[in-house]
């Protein structure tokens, strides 16, 4: 016996077959990889975030430094491939030269380059300004703004302090200094220890300044340094010239001798000297020859009235207080 269906069950039953597969078709265009939903991305309208962490603004800087950057969209999600930054350098007359937008990678920093002819190009204050940006799915831009934390400017500058030769008046120690932007401190140092920083003439000085320093120096034999090390607001160093104070070294006898060193009353004996002075002084030369008998010549002959043995010597001296002694091999005079 076979079953008859109504025809008209049949027809309900295939527009109600025909409805469903039309409804999956259509809701199937929302769905997405990683769980996203298509309609969720065109309903979007927000744009994404992009924020930079460091450096804050006003950062002084004198060389390559890196950008750190915050990303993110909570709705669509990152388009990844949109993170971009700009940089705008100005010129001290106010000329502005962009950098265009340059790609980078989401949530990585980038490194901006400091110098002529580089990104950040021309020193000066706020002369240098960093934009990022990027976009999510929907297509929603990030606009930059200083309040968004997404551009921020940097103070560049990579000129070294000019630090002058060290004047000592009675115990003050004075260097001039002058930097192009900022200058923050100046330290002294003496034969290669610091000994400590070094106080502004005028506190309000920035560019052009008078740094002192009151010391009690003790000064070693020969020669004595001294020079000051200044710093700008970007940590730039500039050393000062030295100033060498020579302190007297005295002379130096590498030998002194007699010849011959044995004879008698009637022998010549002759004195030699071989002495110089560190610092160029002339020198002063003072025999003794054993038997109350000197000479301030520098190579003396001299003859001994008595027979016996005599213990020569000499003291060579620069004049300025300093002086070596040498004593030659012992003289015999025999009979």
């Amino acid at each position: 016996m076979k079953l008859r269906v109504p025809k008209k069950a049949v027809i309900f039953l295939a527009l109600i077959i025909i409805g469903v597969f039309v409804f999956i078709l259509s809701d199937s265009e929302k769905y997405l990889p990683g769980g996203n939903y298509r309609e969720e991305i065109k309903s979007d309208k927000s744009e994404p975030a992009s924020q930079i962490r460091s450096p804050d603004s006003a950062a002084w800087q004198k060389g390559d430094f890196l950008i750190d950057v915050l990303d993110e969209d909570l709705e669509s999600g990152l388009d990844t491939n949109s993170c971009r930054y700009k940089i705008l350098s100005y010129e001290s007359n106010g000329a502005e030269h962009s950098s265009g937008w340059q790609n980078r990678k989401c949530n990585s920093p980038f490194l901006i380059s400091v110098g002529e002819g580089k990104g950040c190009r021309f020193e000066g204050e706020k002369s240098c300004w960093v934009f990022v940006s990027s976009s999510d799915k929907a297509a929603n831009l990030h606009l930059p703004a200083e309040e968004k934390g997404s551009v921020k400017y940097y103070n560049i500058d990579w000129t070294v302090p000019q630090v002058g030769k060290a004047v000592i008046e009675e115990k003050n120690v004075k260097v001039s200094v002058s930097d192009n932007f900022k200058i923050t401190g100046c330290n002294l140092y003496f034969n290669g220890e610091g000994l400590g920083s070094m106080s502004f003439s005028n506190p309000g000085c920035q560019k052009e300044c008078l740094i002192s320093k009151e010391v009690n120096l003790n000064l070693e034999a020969g020669e004595n340094k001294i020079f000051a090390v200044c710093r700008d607001a970007a940590g730039n160093y500039g050393r000062g010239e030295e100033l060498i104070i020579k302190e007297n070294l005295p002379p130096i006898i590498s030998a002194c001798r007699v010849a011959p060193n044995q004879g008698n009353i009637s022998s010549e004996f002759k004195f030699e000297i071989e002495a110089s002075d560190p610092d160029g002084d002339s020198l002063i030369y003072n025999w003794d020859f054993g038997d109350s008998e000197t000479s301030e010549g520098k190579n003396p002959s001299h003859q001994y009235a008595q027979s016996r043995t005599f213990e020569p010597k000499i003291t060579v001296s620069d004049g300025r207080g300093g002086e070596d002694t040498c004593a030659t091999a012992w003289v015999v005079v025999g009979e």
